[in-house]
């Protein structure tokens, strides 16, 4: 009889050792295909900033040389001949990305990631919308015609001066929260 209680035993201990080691085993299984959920996302969240930057720094060039034509424009309204005094508006859309971090809010990776980055993360994608409706009011306000062309010249150079300081603002936060992604992937992974 005792033999067979302990025969009973050892089965039963072997059992519970079986299904614990597959559970580990499922666990660990688990937190692997997190892991590279989350390392994926980021690497979007990377890649993202990094087209989402050419383009700024495409409109930082192009502002550029906006402000030097209106830089221009003003010294030419100095002259007698102001009537002929005009400014070609070459101004392309900014088209930001925004895939990588609506799929990180989605499936919850910000949660996995440290507060301080998933903090800056949601900042520069709110910078890049502020940025847009910037860039929508500012469009809109060169559609207007003022009657006075050297005080609307002047609200433009304004405009566009704001406009290149929000960009660049964005272009450092970029640059910063691309290092630190990286860093972070780097590190974890």
């Amino acid at each position: 009889m005792e033999n067979k209680f302990l025969a009973y035993i050892r089965e039963l201990s072997i059992v519970i050792v079986g299904i614990s080691i597959a559970f580990g085993i499922n666990k660990w299984s688990e937190n692997r295909k997190s892991l590279e959920k989350e390392k994926l996302v980021l690497e979007t969240v990377v890649s993202e900033i990094e087209n989402n930057n050419f383009y700024v720094k495409g409109a930082i060039q192009a502002n550029e040389l906006l402000l030097q034509q209106y830089d221009s424009v003003l010294l030419l309204l100095e002259t007698e001949n102001s009537d002929q005094v005009n400014i070609v508006l070459t101004i392309s859309k900014l088209l930001f990305q925004d895939s990588g971090m609506d799929l990180a809010i989605s499936i919850g990776v910000l949660s996995d990631v440290e507060f301080q980055l998933a903090r800056d993360i949601s900042f520069c994608y709110k910078l890049q919308q502020n940025i847009l409706g910037f860039e929508k009011t500012y469009f809109d306000y060169l559609e207007v015609k003022e009657e006075n062309r050297r005080t609307y010249y002047n609200t433009c150079r304004t405009k566009v001066n704001n406009f290149m300081m929000a960009l660049k603002t964005l272009d450092e936060e970029q640059i910063q929260l691309k290092e630190d992604v990286e860093k972070y992937i780097e590190e974890k992974f």
